[in-house]
């Protein structure tokens, strides 16, 4: 995130968590992202993604609230314009996870001492992904209250 364009995870990957370098409270201070391939079941066997869209937040993130990618779908990057505060992230890459729905979703805190600190905010548990954030009125680092996680649930196996 240091400079204007996307910040991605690898293709068929997707967002479990955010850093800070905890040298301030600046966008380009979020210095990297966790990803992970979704998965089923204890073999931990690959599941593939279906589709991807560009959410567009160029209003939404200006203000305080909740953003997000649609119904049943999760972030896999983010999107900067050329400004440092928080109001600058202007799009999520938003994809779905094949033949799967969302379940089993909640809000989870992201530290208050997130910028102030070399940290790693992840989800809760081990198989759900960001689907959102919410963020409060700072327009800085501070301003990332929580993001929405959620957990993809399979509906079947054939032809994956």
């Amino acid at each position: 995130m240091d400079k204007w364009g996307w910040s991605v995870c690898k293709k068929g990957w997707l967002l479990t968590g955010i850093g800070s370098d905890g040298r301030g409270d600046a966008l380009y201070n979020l210095d990297r992202g966790r990803c992970e391939k979704p998965c089923e079941g204890s073999s931990r066997e690959a599941i593939g993604i279906s589709h991807c869209y560009h959410e567009n937040w160029w209003k939404k993130f200006d203000s305080k609230g909740g953003k997000f990618c649609r119904r049943n779908y999760f972030v896999a990057g983010l999107f900067r314009s050329h400004c440092n505060s928080l109001y600058c992230l202007e799009m999520a890459k938003c994809c779905q996870v094949k033949r799967s729905l969302w379940t089993r979703c909640s809000w989870t805190e992201i530290s208050s001492s997130f910028a102030k600190r070399r940290s790693m905010s992840t989800v809760a548990g081990s198989i759900g992904f960001i689907a959102g954030f919410y963020r409060g009125s700072s327009h800085s680092l501070a301003g990332f209250k929580y993001f929405r996680q959620c957990e993809p649930i399979f509906y079947g196996n054939d032809y994956r």
